[in-house]
């Protein structure tokens, strides 16, 4: 175990002990009169003048705090209520009882403020991004993976020219060192670690909160460079029907419905629909291939909302997809042997969550519990050629039949609490991960089963109005890997309201899906290499991927011209202990999977500007520099394909008589790209038009890729004849950096019933 992590875990268990250790005590119980009779008070502020040192009563009114020698006045408040302040004689009694007087009604004032829609939670020790509903209504956003174009902080990608498939990137590297979840339960990984991403329809989204860095050991040990957790639209805060309709150029045509309904008082159900059918045959640089996949997405939930007794709160759910990709060469119906790309997946999900909230604001317990079916069949390669049986490390690139199955099931007890008062709160419990996958590739199996039971422990301290800490540690077990520790530190420092500094530090481990999660590397003729170690029970022989990141993020509040701006500045580190590195520089004809030996590291910089230049005027710009380097056969080398600058403008307007138009200009520098000379940098920019007729009804329409940049040749082919003259002497789709189809219009419009 490094030095690091034992620094971060003493840390959390000096905290622990710091709020245990606390001594004298003061106690007392708060009521007040009403109609002639005692209350006693539940949920009054009892603190200290001048600090945040207090506690809140419980249902007895009753409450506990540490005495100070140092703070001469004690204030006791409560909603309705005048304040009372007590001097050190009013306190120095065995029994103290504080009555409160109902203070005078006032007249209701309205204030009536314009929500941005992305905002950081100020005082959040985690650097949390929210991103809500008026946000995403900026872009097409038809599914999760097309819900970032406005997000400076999340990259996004098609990861080959031929399955369609966008990936999106986060700190420099891979999605898949994001921790996705749905509700705070994970949800996106293992077979659908990136594919994932377009099972969550765009409309089905409520908001997005985006944590860059160390996530919380609350939901596990997989996240590295941050968590993406997603809120969907929920059976009692959702209106009774909503219709979206979409269209585009490309011939893709979507229908997004939800509808809820309250059974009673207690019990409501929404039921969530999804359909998206391309049919259209695109090949804008006639090389002979789909610019785009066509085929038919099926998506359907039904989720259940119960109130109990007691406090207790319940919700359940099922959801199923089903999704057909059809790409690869146009001809299919010619003679002769053709490249293709099918894929076919059906995924089924059960989950439920319930939970306790006491009469004390600060108590709760909760339960989460989810179960994923997965099985997909793929198909990347020669139609009709036979494919090989090789062996378990070597698969020819010339065609690969992939048939995967994935059992998972997941639960989470949670427990919250405080230890003496509310500025000590804690959340502890446990968790089992368990995923039986099977991957049958070119009749070679791929088997394995992680169990993964683990226990955690998570404690916020307020040490102060301006400083405040969330110290976490998990350990866990590994059916493979055996036992390890994830420690995580969060701090956050405002030493007044227009400045705020956070920092982070933490572990994370993954095993990787090395055939899920490259896809696109199968979009060529490339063969696979494994490097594993025949001898070892680890997934493809290979050992799991752990990694580092510290981070630091700056930001400021002003005010410019009589306007408020923000100002922030990050920068996060993330060093591999152990990494997969998929290596196309050793030769032109192979793709080597090994692990890491050597170095491997990636640091992200990024400023933003987010300022409303004039009345409805918004305008958000954006820095972003990237060095990720890994080590490839023996040499340390930048990421291929990823550029080292980016810049970002988005600018959006609002009428007072209900248009919105908004725009998006992202600039990308230069790439590396194996075995071929730099990228060239490339401008996108992606517009929209929205207006609101009234409540129930809006229209939209927009253009992405406004100028049209294609990457040319997005497909490199030798077309001379092989033995038979069958097939290529060479192809390569998976060599992508910029955009494939170019300018594309669409349209859309959005109709709700209200409550």
């Amino acid at each position: 175990m490094s030095r690091i992590t034992w620094a971060l875990a003493a840390i959390s268990l000096l905290m622990s002990l710091n709020m245990l250790a606390q001594s004298g005590q003061l106690k007392g119980k708060v009521t007040a009169i009403t109609d002639g009779k005692v209350q006693e008070l539940a949920g009054a502020n009892i603190f200290w003048k001048g600090t945040q040192t207090g506690a809140v009563s419980d249902q007895n009114g009753a409450f506990s705090l540490p005495l100070t020698e140092t703070v001469d006045s004690l204030v006791i408040s409560y909603v309705g209520y005048t304040d009372r302040v007590l001097g050190p004689k009013d306190w120095q009694v065995k029994n103290l009882i504080i009555e409160l007087q109902a203070s005078e009604q006032l007249a209701e004032v309205e204030i009536v403020k314009r929500q941005k829609s992305t905002r950081i939670e100020r005082m959040s020790a985690l650097k949390t991004e929210q991103i809500v509903q008026k946000e995403l209504l900026k872009a097409a956003c038809c599914n999760l993976s097309e819900s970032f174009e406005t997000s400076p902080s999340v990259d996004v990608s098609f990861t080959d020219a031929i399955t369609g498939t966008r990936q999106i990137q986060m700190l420099g590297l891979a999605g898949v060192y994001s921790q996705m979840t749905r509700e705070n339960i994970p949800a996106i990984r293992a077979l659908s670690s990136i594919n994932g991403l377009t099972y969550v329809p765009g409309t089905w989204l409520h908001s997005i909160q985006l944590n860059k860095g160390a996530g919380s050991v609350v939901n596990g040990f997989e996240s590295i460079t941050g968590q993406i957790n997603y809120e969907l639209q929920k059976p009692l805060d959702t209106d009774p029907f909503f219709l979206n309709l979409y269209a585009n150029q490309g011939g893709r045509l979507e229908f997004n419905a939800h509808g809820t309904t309250a059974i009673n008082d207690k019990i409501g159900t929404a039921v969530l629909l999804h359909g998206k059918s391309v049919q259209q045959e695109n090949d804008r640089n006639s090389d002979g291939f789909l610019d785009m996949p066509t085929g038919e997405n099926l998506v359907v939930m039904n989720r259940w909302f119960f109130m109990g007794r007691n406090g207790w709160r319940y919700q359940a759910g099922a959801k199923y997809s089903n999704i057909e990709t059809l790409g690869g060469q146009i001809n299919r119906n010619e003679q002769g042997s053709l490249w293709t790309y099918e894929d076919k997946t059906d995924q089924l999900m059960f989950f439920a969550k319930g939970g306790k909230v006491f009469d004390l604001p600060w108590k709760s317990l909760g339960i989460q519990a989810q179960y994923v079916m997965q099985q997909q069949e793929v198909l990347a390669g020669f139609s009709g050629f036979e494919t090989l049986n090789e062996s378990r490390f070597f698969v020819n690139g010339l065609s690969r039949n992939y048939d995967a199955s994935q059992h998972s099931f997941y639960t989470n007890f949670i427990y919250q609490s405080i230890i003496g008062n509310t500025n000590n709160t804690f959340k502890t419990g446990f968790s089992f991960q368990g995923d039986v996958i099977d991957e049958k590739l070119n009749n070679n199996l791929y088997q394995r089963e992680e169990l993964v039971p683990g226990v955690f422990f998570e404690s916020s301290k307020t040490w102060s109005e301006k400083f405040k800490t969330v110290a976490g540690l998990r350990a866990d077990y590994h059916s493979n890997y055996g036992a390890f520790i994830t420690p995580r530190f969060h701090g956050w420092w405002a030493p007044s309201e227009e400045h705020t500094l956070r920092f982070s530090a933490g572990r994370g481990l993954r095993t990787a899906n090395i055939f899920a999660e490259n896809f696109g590397q199968w979009s060529s003729l490339r063969s696979f290499r494994i490097l594993g170690d025949p001898n070892s029970n680890n997934p493809y022989g290979l050992s799991p991927e752990i990694a580092w990141n510290y981070g630091a993020n700056y930001t400021h509040y002003t005010h410019l011209w009589g306007r408020d701006a923000q100002v922030a500045l990050d920068f996060y580190r993330t060093d591999f202990v152990d990494q997969i590195i998929v290596d196309r520089d050793i030769d032109d004809n192979s793709v080597f999977i090994y692990n890491l030996t050597g170095r491997s590291f990636a640091n992200s910089v990024q400023a933003q500007v987010d300022y409303e230049l004039f009345e409805r005027f918004d305008l958000r710009l954006a820095y972003r520099w990237y060095d990720v380097k890994s080590t490839f056969n023996n040499s340390l080398q930048r990421k291929p394909f990823l550029a080292n600058h980016r810049a970002f403008v988005n600018a959006s307007y609002e009428t007072k008589s209900k248009w919105f138009l908004d725009a998006t200009v992202n600039w990308q520098g230069s790439k590396r790209i194996p075995f071929s000379e730099q990228a060239p940098s490339f401008f996108l920019l992606n517009t929209q038009v929205r207006k609101v007729f009234s409540e129930k009804f809006e229209a939209y329409i927009g253009v992405e890729n406004l100028l049209n940049f294609t990457q040319a040749n997005p497909i490199l082919i030798d077309d001379r004849r092989g033995a038979g003259g069958a097939g290529f002497n060479s192809f390569d789709a998976a060599s992508v950096w910029g955009p494939i189809f170019g300018r594309n219009i669409y349209a859309g419009l959005r109709y709700r019933i209200l409550k």
